[in-house]
């Protein structure tokens, strides 16, 4: 992290202390055609930058969708990164996809969809993301879930918050229940 990027978000923080605002910052989504862009990427870098501001205004967008991506594109243990940052995440975007990077330039949906490819923001459920693992994982986390997904998926919503608030027992149960 360079020193200005250091100091914005410090000054950010305490504004955020003044409004009873946390910042978090969201992993990013990797690309096939761009290499490793920035740190955010790698859930377990972005972990250690907020760890070094060391801020209680400043903490972890947990993005499921984009640290399976990045998990499946870089090699590392995608679980085994949730677990690293959970201690730090302040908010979380669940939405569901196959593991499989697109590049940058592809934006077409209806062909991404039919590849099952890129950032699908498909329904928890619907894809290959290990959720059950993911709220176990996350069995201290108090703050929103927001079901992050795109309109065209809006037929299976109803299907993803039941699934939600069933894996949300798993925190407090141990057990899915049936």
């Amino acid at each position: 992290m360079n020193l200005r990027e250091e100091e914005a978000l410090l000054s950010l923080a305490e504004d955020g202390e003044r409004l009873d605002v946390t910042l978090c910052l969201e992993n990013a989504r990797p690309y096939l055609d761009s290499g490793f862009y920035c740190y955010a990427e790698n859930p377990f870098r972005l972990a250690g930058r907020v760890r070094t501001l060391n801020h209680p205004r400043i903490g972890i967008t947990l993005d499921v969708g984009h640290a399976y991506l990045s998990a499946k594109r870089y090699g590392f243990d995608f679980l085994e990164a949730v677990r690293s940052v959970a201690p730090l995440v302040k908010h979380v975007h669940l939405h569901d996809n196959f593991g499989r990077v697109c590049s940058s330039l592809e934006k077409k949906q209806v062909e991404l969809f039919a590849l099952g490819r890129g950032d699908m923001h498909l329904p928890i459920g619907r894809g290959e993301i290990p959720v059950e693992e993911v709220f176990s994982a996350l069995c201290d986390y108090s703050g929103l879930l927001i079901n992050e997904i795109r309109h065209r998926y809006l037929a299976w919503a109803g299907d993803a918050l039941g699934l939600c608030k069933r894996l949300l027992n798993v925190t407090k149960e141990g057990a899915l229940p049936s």
